[in-house]
């Protein structure tokens, strides 16, 4: 009996993991997607596939686990999450 119940709130736990990065990785490509579609409408094609490819390498070397490319990428997931619930997502956004 006591085991179910740990075996229940591990697995909790690891889906309360799953969707934090989950949605730390939606965040980051949400705001990505946005600034990408911002500077190609205003000309600057250079800067925004430069953006788009630094992100795109920082989440390649986060999936091979790359130390500092997870503090990168989850710091910064972290950080646009935090953003967002607290009301300020105009700040990082265009």
């Amino acid at each position: 009996m006591i085991g179910r119940i740990a075996n229940a709130f591990g697995a909790l736990d690891a889906l309360s993991c799953f969707l934090s990065v989950v949605v730390g990785v939606g965040c980051i490509g949400y705001v990505v997607v946005t600034w990408a579609i911002h500077l190609v409408n205003t000309g600057q094609y250079f800067v925004a596939t430069a953006s788009a490819l630094v992100v795109l390498t920082v989440s390649a070397f986060a999936a091979v686990r790359v130390p500092i490319a997870l503090w990168l990428f989850f710091g910064s997931a972290a950080l646009l999450g935090t953003a967002f619930l607290i009301g300020a997502g105009s700040v990082v956004l265009p």
